[in-house]
């Protein structure tokens, strides 16, 4: 069972490099948002349980709140590396290659820099009722409120949406390499 989403992950991979560098972020997040919803449809309790743990905190977003625009990041570059040259072995890690791949076309990630890990930018994210931000780092969970103030999170934020980012003038994590 694990064998038909490997293959069809693979099958996903033929189709996004057939798209080349015509492809857009909300094409690529369409696609594999929607090879995760493949897996809420087997039988196999452990293969549903993966879109559950997985890609169900996508599911409940309105992508119109979203900017989909390759602004923090060079969507050839995480295209071609952190997508097409992947070659998992066994399901979960596929799982995970397409999650971190939407997260990262999803999750603003902004120009401040964490304070424990200086060179991360930091995301933004906001609660469910949509009235506070809050900026975290990928990598070491530190967690502020928009005054620059540590703050422990102990809820499920969402991404900030456009309206967040625009408002507050949160300016786009600075990447190096070409753009194109």
């Amino acid at each position: 069972m694990n064998q038909f989403y490997l293959k069809s992950f693979f099958q996903l991979q033929d189709k996004i490099a057939m798209q080349g560098k015509d492809i857009s972020p909300r094409y690529l997040y369409d696609e594999l948002l929607n090879w995760g919803r493949l897996l809420s449809d087997s039988k196999n309790l452990s293969i549903k349980n993966l879109h559950t743990d997985y890609f169900l905190y996508f599911d409940g977003l309105d992508l119109a709140d979203y900017f989909f625009q390759p602004l923090w990041y060079n969507l050839n570059d995480i295209v071609e590396n952190d997508f097409l040259k992947i070659k998992p072995r066994e399901l979960k890690n596929a799982v995970v290659v397409v999650r971190d791949m939407i997260w990262e076309l999803v999750v603003f990630k902004s120009n401040r820099e964490c304070k424990i890990l200086p060179n991360n930018c930091m995301r933004v994210f906001t609660d469910k009722l949509k009235e506070q931000l809050f900026f975290c780092c990928d990598m070491c969970d530190y967690t502020e409120d928009i005054n620059r103030k540590e703050v422990l999170i102990n809820r499920l934020l969402l991404p900030a949406t456009i309206q967040h980012i625009r408002r507050n003038n949160i300016l786009p994590c600075i990447f190096h390499g070409d753009n194109e």
